[in-house]
């Protein structure tokens, strides 16, 4: 009996080992055996000596200049080499705050291709070399391609061991063969409340081959904000800072003829659920970011050039019929009187959410009526990974398209005055194909 006991223990450890060296876990939600990519380098004294806890990551990308991030395994004096590909001559001193370490670089040229490296203070190198480039200049005329997914780090777990699921790695993989110039996130980078420890795991392991050569841009979600108030969202992303009382919230970002503008909308939480939200955020400050960012972004849409492209993404939908009204309408009401007027009237040419799991698009729409010549077309897309839902209730006349139940992301390029939009799901299949040619009438037009 003992024997038999001891034997069993045996296999059982051998096969939990093999499992876990394998890299293999079973996706409860799906019954399916799901591999870790695992990327092998050769092994070096001083890659050993140095490892890097996160690979690099660029960040704050624009015409002429880019900053480039990672994270050490402790407090290691690093260099990050560059150049023109193949000819890494330039070293710069990492700046560096604990094992938080990061280097601008600028005077550089429009839609530059930059190889880099991150090296040790004798210049052995600790990292493979990445390539990626500025972004184009203002009056760029051709074709742009912008990967859009929301609400995808959901973490799947075995024993100790949290991993990104196969739904939010086989997007990736279909977002890596659409090669895109840049990726807009919708919200709720990581799930369950945006916690520190899930930070690798769920958003820069899965997503590292994407943000070692492309920017990122996300907005925050509503679990993004629930841990710390949003504190390790802030630490982990380096966004451009319009607010001094509240950095990183909102931002805009140009990318050749692209005008990008993230808006928080995490207050509309607290404002319509005070009792209940007020510890992640409270009434008074949300309060303070709605006035201020309606201020900005009023200041932002104006000053905008007239031949840019503006597409404006947050978490939470301004039209929507994944939900019963009655569980969205004030926060609806809030949302329609504060952003409404000013996207209409700077005929902003598209808008993004997530938050709903699942892909809905509408008809271009100017003052609650469907107007395909002059509205804003507005996608909801949360299929990046988390759990996906059905519909509660049937659509309205001003949807053009819904889709349950799916996992997938959209992509958008743009090039001239044409805009295709594609939605894709985690099998490669076009489950959404829209085209529109610019057309604006809004104030800021001429």
């Amino acid at each position: 009996m003992i024997k038999k006991r001891y034997n069993y223990l045996i296999v059982l450890t051998l096969t939990v080992s093999l499992i876990l060296l394998c890299g293999a876990v079973l996706d409860p939600r799906e019954g399916a055996l799901l591999a870790r990519s695992v990327n092998l380098v050769p092994f070096s004294p001083a890659a050993s000596r140095t490892a890097l806890a996160r690979e690099p990551y660029v960040q704050r990308v624009q015409s002429d200049s880019l900053e480039i991030h990672w994270r050490t395994d402790g407090e290691i004096e690093c260099q990050l080499v560059y150049g023109d590909p193949g000819d890494l001559t330039d070293p710069i001193r990492a700046q560096a705050d604990g094992d938080s370490q990061w280097v601008r670089l600028d005077s550089l040229e429009a839609d530059q291709d930059i190889s880099y490296q991150v090296v040790d203070s004798n210049g052995a190198p600790i990292s493979r070399v990445f390539q990626t480039h500025t972004a184009p200049a203002l009056d760029f005329d051709g074709e742009i391609k912008l990967a859009v997914l929301g609400d995808s780090g959901e973490p799947y777990r075995m024993l100790w061991n949290v991993h990104a699921g196969k739904p939010q790695t086989e997007i990736l993989e279909q977002i890596e063969r659409a090669n895109p110039d840049l990726v807009v996130h919708t919200g709720d980078l990581v799930y369950n409340h945006g916690e520190w420890e899930n930070y690798d795991p769920l958003y820069f392991k899965p997503y590292g081959t994407l943000l070692a050569r492309i920017p990122i841009y996300p907005c925050l979600g509503n679990h993004d904000i629930m841990t710390d108030h949003g504190a390790p969202y802030f630490a982990n992303q380096f966004l451009p800072e319009v607010s001094e009382r509240f950095p990183e919230r909102y931002y805009s970002a140009d990318y050749g003829n692209v005008h990008l503008i993230s808006l928080d909308s995490s207050y509309l939480e607290t404002l319509t659920n005070p009792e209940e939200k007020k510890e992640i955020l409270s009434v008074e400050d949300a309060e303070a970011i709605r006035q201020e960012q309606i201020e900005w972004l009023r200041e932002d849409l104006a000053a905008t050039p007239k031949n840019q492209w503006i597409i404006v993404f947050f978490h939470h939908p301004l039209y929507s019929t994944a939900r019963t009204p009655r569980t969205v309408q004030n926060r609806l009401d809030i949302s329609h009187k504060d952003w409404l007027p000013l996207l209409e009237e700077a005929g902003v040419d598209l808008v993004l959410s997530g938050h709903e799991h699942l892909y809905e698009r509408f008809h271009p729409i100017l003052h609650g009526k469907r107007d395909d010549a002059n509205g804003i077309p507005y996608v909801v897309t949360g299929g990046g990974g988390g759990d996906v839902r059905e519909f509660e209730v049937p659509a309205s006349e001003l949807t053009a398209l819904r889709v349950p139940m799916t996992h997938h992301f959209v992509l958008l390029t743009l090039k001239g005055e044409q805009l295709l939009l594609d939605a894709i799901d985690r099998d490669g299949k076009v489950i959404d194909s829209w085209e529109r040619t610019r057309a604006r009438t809004g104030a800021s037009q001429e």
